[in-house]
């Protein structure tokens, strides 16, 4: 994948501001994802879908436990989108509110999933010099996500 080159020299400071930067963006890309699917799992009533969900809900806390690992280690902060999680439970409310099918949250799942993907692309792409360990779970954490758009066509 290219990356934007700055023609600002990196130093350690700016380097661990931008890692910094980074590694959050992560972790909201990876607690809306998981909040997104703990708030769509009342409204699914077959058992295999919910399963599916929950094995989500459970790879997602991986992650964020891994991210919150290099925050940690980093003497990071990293916070979560509160805002856009209560946006994206207003909108959940509305959409199962019309239709609470088990096709309407599959739908609802890949276009989540596909948003979390292109971000993940988009920061990738914009990423220079960001330390390995943030790239290595990045692309895991893409991987995971295209694989599970592809489990959700299962659903429709």
């Amino acid at each position: 994948m290219k990356k934007t080159k700055t023609t600002e020299t990196m130093t350690d400071e700016n380097c661990a501001e931008t890692d910094r930067k980074a590694l959050n963006a992560l972790y909201g890309n990876v607690t809306m994802a998981k909040h997104s699917v703990e708030s769509l799992l009342p409204y699914v009533e077959d058992k295999t879908f919910k399963g599916m969900l929950r094995k989500q809900v459970n790879k997602y806390d991986t992650f964020i436990s891994d991210i919150e690992n290099v925050a940690e280690k980093n003497q990071w902060e990293v916070t979560s989108l509160k805002w856009a999680q209560m946006m994206a439970d207003v909108s959940i409310k509305i959409k199962m509110a019309v239709n609470s099918g088990n096709t309407n949250v599959a739908k609802m799942m890949m276009q989540g999933t596909l948003n979390g993907i292109i971000d993940l692309y988009v920061m990738m792409r914009h990423w220079d010099n960001i330390d390995k360990k943030i790239t290595d779970v990045a692309q895991k954490l893409l991987n995971y996500q295209e694989d599970k758009l592809d489990e959700m066509k299962l659903m429709l």
